[in-house]
């Protein structure tokens, strides 16, 4: 994803606040102190993890059942094992310019890696498993590595006060020792670009019950429309109901959502974000004609209620019209 590898650069740029030169990136002349940023976006989970040059890291792993927050330290031994193969000469030497460029035909399997060189961030994004084939010498090992530090006891973080998606802070000061004055990696440096707003959006998983008493609801509404269960892991989406599960891609392409077993069951939809709300039109052809209308969910603040817009266009199935859901979330 492109978003994606914007947020990788957006993590170089918010740490250090310097330029960009192709895919490297000028470091201050300070002790840096992070090491590693490395993150696995697959269908059904994405992990990421930053590690610090103390082997202190940040560990994030978000799934269809939930997100878990946890922060520990390598031992000197599990961090001397890690620089080594950070060090391997054919990743040292790789830049994105050798990588194989996008498959469109590819499940989604990505692979970010940004390292600490000398003078520069190496900034790695491996867009599919075929894409890596040709180094796993390398990457193979980390990927295990990926795996079984998820596996080590660590402090579980709370989600709300500690989920950054593993960036570090927009303003680094590196701790002095007496009548020394701090370090900034910032001070005398540009303007640091911003997070993408995309890293911050809300995740709808929970099951959800509608609110007649706050609801307004269309002559039309359908009846089954009472109970959703979501599953979302970015950029995938399910929606449960009635017995039949919807899937969405949100990545603002048409895609299948529902597939039946009766003629005029193809449902086609296109997802994406607007902000904080998820926008999903959605398509059916029937016969000669067709339907078309335009879903909007935007999460409450305090991530309790649902509030969905649904707007159906004119058809041969009747007038266009509006209405407005709410919906409570269950325990």
């Amino acid at each position: 994803m492109k978003q994606r590898s914007l947020c990788v650069i957006a993590l170089i740029l918010a740490a250090l606040a310097t330029s960009w030169a192709g895919d490297q990136q000028g470091v201050t002349p300070v002790t840096v102190p992070y090491l590693l940023r490395m993150e696995q976006l697959q269908a059904d989970k994405d992990v990421c993890v930053l590690v610090r040059r103390d082997g202190q890291y940040h560990l994030e792993r978000l799934h269809p059942y939930g997100m878990g927050v946890s922060e520990g330290k390598l031992s000197n031994g599990e961090l001397a094992s890690l620089e080594t193969l950070l060090t391997k000469d054919r990743l040292f030497q790789l830049q994105q310019s050798d990588l194989a460029g996008p498959n469109a035909a590819e499940n989604l399997d990505k692979l970010f890696i940004s390292v600490l060189r000398p003078g520069h961030w190496q900034n790695l994004e491996f867009d599919s498993a075929r894409s890596r084939k040709p180094y796993e010498e390398f990457l193979s090992p980390l990927l295990k590595w990926l795996d079984d530090v998820q596996k080590k006891k660590a402090k579980k973080m709370t989600e709300g006060s500690s989920r950054n998606n593993c960036l570090p802070p927009k303003e680094i000061t590196l701790q002095t020792r007496s009548g020394e004055t701090a370090l900034s990696l910032n001070k005398q440096a540009p303007e640091s670009k911003q997070v993408p707003a995309p890293e911050i959006r809300p995740n709808l998983s929970g099951i959800w019950k509608l609110n007649l008493s706050k609801s307004t609801l269309a002559r039309r509404h359908a009846s089954g429309d009472v109970v959703y269960t979501i599953k979302h892991v970015e950029p995938r989406l399910e929606m449960v109901h009635e017995g039949e599960s919807y899937h969405y891609v949100v990545d603002g392409k048409v895609h299948v959502a529902f597939r039946g077993f009766l003629d005029g069951e193809l449902l086609m939809a296109k997802t994406h974000w607007e902000g904080t709300t998820l926008v999903i039109a959605t398509s059916q052809e029937v016969g000669p004609g067709g339907t078309t209308w335009v879903s909007r969910y935007r999460l409450s603040e305090d991530r309790t209620s649902l509030a969905v817009t649904f707007h159906a266009n004119q058809s041969k199935f009747g007038a266009a019209f509006d209405e407005s859901l709410i919906y409570d979330k269950q325990e």
